[in-house]
C-alpha cells in the first residue's frame, strides 16, 4: 500500500503508479490559459461598472465567452451559453438580469433551476450580486414547495428576480395565473433564464417545452391587456448539450444565438482521467477502497458517484467515517442543507452521491472524483468530471473491471472524446399534448380567452392544435384519451407532474411519531424496492428496520425503527406487463403486421409486486411470514403507460435464451 501522503490526490496517484490499483487507461487534460475580451459597452456604465469592478480586475475584461454572450444579451437576442463547467456562465445571466432591472424599473426576471437544491445554492450568489449594487434584499426571491401561499404572493409583488424550479412554475405559478400578483409579474416579464439546460430532455424536457410555451401565451395575453408589451428574451446555459441552439429552439419555440466550447475563454487546471481495474465494484469493496484513500492521506477531499440511492448509503455505511456523508434525494431539507454547508465550508473529507450533486452546486475544493462503474451517459460523465479540479489540479477515476468499456465497443478515450448524446424531445406525443392542452385550456379560461383554438403567438408542435380541441371541456375527445383525462381530473396542473407520471408518496417516520421525527420521503416505486416490509433501509448511513406501512385515504406513511447492524436485505420483485393489442389499445393507429410478426404501440398495464426479501442468503416470502406477523404483506404498484410490442414469428426465435438476449440488448 502507499505510504502516508498529505494529499488525497497524491495518494490516489501513488496507488496507480505503484500498481496497487491497476491502470487500464489514462487521459491527460492539460491546463488551459485564459482568453479575455473587453466588457461590452452596454455593461460599462454606472452601477454595472462598479459591479464588474468587484468581479474582474481593472483592465482585464471578461473571459471571451462571457463577453460574447453579453454582447448578444445587450442586442436583445436569445442566447445559449454552452461552455465547460466552472466557466462563469452564471455571471453572464446575472449581469444581463441586473442591467435590465437597472434600466427598466418595471422589469421582472424569472430564473429556472432544474433542482430546488441548486436554486437554494445559487440564491446566495444572487444575493451577493444585488448587494454589490446596493439593491434591497427583497429584489431577489425564491419560491419552492416549502414557501407558504402568503409569502409567495409577497415575493411575486416585491421581487424583481424570482428563482424557481419548472415544477413549481407548472403546479403553482401557472395554476394561479389569473391572480393579480402573477398577472402583474407576467406583464413586466422581460427575461427568462434557463440554467443547466441539458437536463431538459426526454419526458421532463418535453413537458417543460410545453410549459414554456404556455407561459409565453399567458404573458402575451396579460401584457397586451396591460398596454405594456416589452420583448421577452431567453438566456440558457449548459456545459453538456448536443447541438445547443437547435435543442433550445425546439424547447422554447424561438431562435437562439450560440456561444459554444470553441469560444470558452476560461482557464482550467490540469486534470487526469483514469480507468482503473476494480473487478469487484460492490458497495463494500468501494467503501473499503475509500477507507484506504482516507487512511493514507491527511488533506484533500473527494466526491464519489454511484447511481443507486441505497448503494450510496451502503458505501457510506461501510466506510463509517465521521468526515464522509451520503447525499441523495429523499432527505429532509434541513438534513440536505447541513451536508451542503459542511461541504462548502470544507468540514468534510468527502461525499458519496447519486446524480443529485451532478449539477452546478458550487463546491470548488474537490481534488479527487470517483465513479462506481461506467457512468450511464457521456453527459453525466462530463458533469461529474466537472465537479473536480476547480481550484486545483484534479484526478477523476472510473472504478470498473478491465473490459468494461470494451464490452460497449469503445475505449475510455473514445468514451471521453465522443460527442454527448443527443437531447431528445417528444413534442409530438399525443398524450403529453393532451395533458398540456388541459392545462392550457384551464389557463386561457382563467384569462378570459374566448376562442376555440389556442393563441398563435407561439409556435405549437405538430398536432397540438387538434389535440387542444379534444382537451377543451366541450371537446369530443377520442376514447384513447379517456385514461389521461381521468388522471387529470379537475386539477391538471397538480395531477400531471413534469418529471413522470403521478405517483403516491410516503412520509418516512420514526417509531415515536413525535414532532421532528420525520426521516424523509419516498415515492411508491422507490418504496417497493427500498422500504418494503421488514427491509433494512439506510438513511444518512444509519440503519433502520421497516416496521409498518400505512396507506389509506387519510394517512400515508412508512414507519421505521433504528436498529444495530442487521444484515442487508434485498427485495424479491415480480413484474407483470399486460399489453392491449386491440382496437381500443392501439395508439394512433401505430400497428404493422406481416407473416414475420408484428410491431405496434399500445396501452400497457404494468404491475410491480414485492413478494418478500432475501436475507443472509435465504428467501423470505410474505405469504409465509404474514402468518406470524400480519404486517408483513406483499406491496403492489399498478400503473398504465404506453409502449412498443414486438413479436417475431420465426423458428429461430424459439432457440433457448434468444428472446431474453434480444430483450436485454434492446433494453441496453
Amino acid at each position: 500500500m502507499a505510504t502516508m501522503s498529505r494529499n488525497i490526490r497524491e495518494t490516489l496517484n501513488t496507488l496507480v503508479d505503484s500498481g496497487d490499483l491497476p491502470l487500464i487507461e489514462r487521459i491527460n487534460l492539460p491546463a488551459r490559459e485564459e482568453r479575455r475580451l473587453p466588457i461590452p459597452e452596454a455593461f460599462r456604465n454606472g452601477s454595472l461598472r462598479d459591479f464588474f469592478a468587484t468581479v474582474v480586475k481593472t483592465g482585464e475584461g471578461l473571459w471571451r465567452h462571457q463577453s460574447l454572450a453579453l454582447e448578444y444579451a445587450a442586442a436583445e437576442k436569445n442566447v445559449v451559453l454552452s461552455t465547460g463547467t466552472a466557466s462563469g456562465k452564471s455571471l453572464v445571466f446575472q449581469a444581463a438580469d441586473l442591467r435590465l432591472i437597472l434600466e427598466d424599473p418595471e422589469a421582472r426576471i424569472l430564473v429556472f433551476y432544474p433542482l430546488k437544491a441548486l436554486a437554494a445554492d445559487q440564491m446566495g450568489s444572487w444575493q451577493r450580486a444585488i448587494d454589490k449594487l446596493g439593491l434591497a434584499a427583497e429584489t431577489v426571491g425564491m419560491i419552492h414547495g416549502g414557501v407558504l401561499a402568503d409569502e409567495r404572493a409577497k415575493i411575486m409583488d416585491t421581487a424583481r428576480i424570482v428563482l424557481m424550479t419548472p415544477d413549481v412554475c407548472h403546479a403553482w405559478f401557472m395554476r394561479q395565473v389569473s391572480t393579480s400578483s402573477i398577472r402583474r409579474f407576467l406583464a413586466s416579464l422581460r427575461l427568462v433564464v434557463i440554467d443547466e439546460a441539458h437536463v431538459l430532455e426526454a419526458v421532463f424536457g418535453s413537458n417543460v417545452a410545453y410549459l414554456l410555451r404556455r407561459m409565453q401565451v399567458a404573458r402575451a395575453l396579460v401584457a397586451r391587456r396591460s398596454g405594456r408589451q416589452p420583448p421577452l428574451q431567453i438566456i440558457a446555459a449548459s456545459a453538456t448539450i448536443s447541438d445547443p441552439a437547435a435543442h433550445l429552439g425546439r424547447l422554447t419555440g424561438v431562435p437562439f444565438a450560440l456561444v459554444n466550447e470553441q469560444d470558452d475563454g476560461s482557464s482550467t487546471y490540469e486534470r487526469h482521467l483514469l480507468h482503473v481495474s476494480v473487478p469487484d465494484v460492490s458497495n463494500d469493496a468501494v467503501g473499503d477502497f475509500l477507507g484506504s484513500l482516507l487512511n493514507d492521506s491527511e488533506q484533500g477531499s473527494f466526491i464519489t458517484f454511484a447511481d443507486s440511492r441505497q448503494g450510496v448509503e451502503r458505501i457510506a455505511d461501510r466506510l463509517d467515517h465521521d468526515g464522509v456523508r451520503p447525499y441523495r434525494s429523499g432527505y429532509e431539507e434541513n438534513d440536505r442543507e447541513k451536508i451542503e454547508r459542511a461541504l462548502q465550508k470544507g468540514k468534510l473529507r468527502g461525499v458519496v452521491s447519486t446524480s443529485a450533486l451532478e449539477l452546478g452546486i458550487n463546491i470548488p475544493h474537490f481534488s479527487v472524483g470517483l465513479n462506481v462503474d461506467i457512468p450511464n451517459s457521456r453527459k453525466a460523465f462530463r458533469q461529474r468530471v466537472g465537479r473536480i479540479g476547480r481550484s486545483q489540479p484534479g484526478v477523476f477515476a472510473v472504478l470498473a473491471d478491465a473490459q468494461a468499456f470494451r464490452r460497449h465497443g469503445s475505449t475510455f478515450k473514445d468514451y471521453w472524446d465522443g460527442s454527448v448524446e443527443p437531447s431528445h424531445l417528444y413534442l409530438e406525443n399525443r398524450f403529453m399534448q393532451f395533458m398540456h392542452a388541459r392545462c392550457l385550456s384551464d389557463e386561457l379560461d382563467a384569462l378570459g380567452w374566448k376562442q376555440t383554438r389556442p393563441p398563435a403567438s407561439v409556435t405549437w408542435p405538430d398536432g397540438f392544435q387538434e389535440v387542444y380541441e379534444f382537451a377543451r371541456p366541450s371537446g369530443a375527445r377520442p376514447r384513447e384519451f379517456d385514461p389521461v383525462a381521468q388522471v387529470g381530473g379537475d386539477e391538471p396542473h397538480l395531477n400531471y407532474p413534469l418529471r413522470n407520471i403521478g405517483e403516491i408518496s410516503f412520509k418516512l417516520r420514526g417509531v415515536q411519531n413525535m414532532p421532528g421525527d420525520g426521516i424523509g420521503s419516498i415515492t411508491l416505486p422507490q418504496a417497493i424496492r427500498e422500504t418494503y416490509p421488514h427491509a433494512v433501509y439506510l438513511h444518512l448511513a444509519r440503519r433502520y428496520r421497516v416496521v409498518e406501512w400505512r396507506n389509506s385515504a387519510f394517512e400515508r406513511f412508512i414507519r421505521l425503527a433504528k436498529t444495530t447492524m442487521p444484515p442487508i436485505t434485498r427485495p424479491l420483485l415480480q413484474t407483470y406487463v399486460n399489453a392491449a393489442v386491440d382496437d381500443l389499445g392501439i395508439v394512433a393507429g401505430h400497428y404493422k403486421e406481416s407473416e414475420a410478426g408484428l410491431l405496434c404501440e399500445c396501452d400497457l398495464q404494468v404491475t410491480e409486486r414485492v413478494i418478500g426479501y432475501r436475507e443472509r442468503g435465504a428467501n423470505k416470502l410474505y405469504k409465509d411470514l404474514r402468518q406470524e406477523n400480519p404486517r408483513l404483506t406483499a406491496k403492489t404498484r399498478d400503473f398504465r403507460t404506453t409502449g412498443i410490442v414486438l413479436r417475431i414469428d420465426q423458428p429461430w426465435m424459439h432457440e433457448k435464451g434468444l428472446k431474453e438476449n434480444i430483450a436485454d440488448a434492446l433494453k441496453d
